[in-house]
């Protein structure tokens, strides 16, 4: 089985059991075109590598969930070109009133990221499903929001 067929089942596996898998959706044009913008700010990807890439909706694919229960969606966003200048090819934004702000920083180019039931502070906990080895194993990493981001549970 490869890798990609692999992380896929354990995504499938992750939103199954969170049972939210139903509420995420994609995200207009627009939106998609903002938050790069915001990624740019933040220095996670770069203008030019968007442009080569076609882009906003060539570059991410983003998907909007509530993880917070009120009323507002938040926004996880997959890297799906090798755009990425900083650490993370996952990212979790919230809209605020002047932009939006970055939430999370996380995964790879084999990563998933899965809200799960649980909450802390208020916010969903989030599952990270990596491939860990060439062995196709997966590792989980568990992040909780701690009021202002999410982090590692340790």
């Amino acid at each position: 089985m490869t890798k990609q067929r692999m992380l896929l089942l354990v995504v499938i596996a992750l939103s199954a059991t969170t049972g939210v898998a139903q509420s995420r959706q994609r995200v207009s044009a627009q939106k998609e075109k903002e938050i790069v913008q915001q990624l740019i700010r933040d220095r996670e990807i770069t203008a030019k590598c968007v442009q080569e890439a076609g882009g906003a909706q060539k570059t991410v694919y983003v998907n909007s969930v509530d993880l917070n229960r009120d009323g507002k969606p938040e926004f996880i966003v997959d890297l799906h070109t090798s755009c990425g200048a900083g650490n993370g090819y996952k990212w979790i934004y919230r809209r605020t009133t002047t932009g939006y702000e970055q939430l999370l920083s996380a995964g790879g180019p084999r990563t998933e990221i899965a809200p799960l039931k649980s909450y802390t502070n208020g916010y969903r906990d989030v599952v990270e499903a990596a491939f860990a080895s060439v062995s196709g194993d997966s590792v989980r990493t568990i992040y909780r929001f701690d009021g202002k981001r999410y982090r590692e549970k340790r």
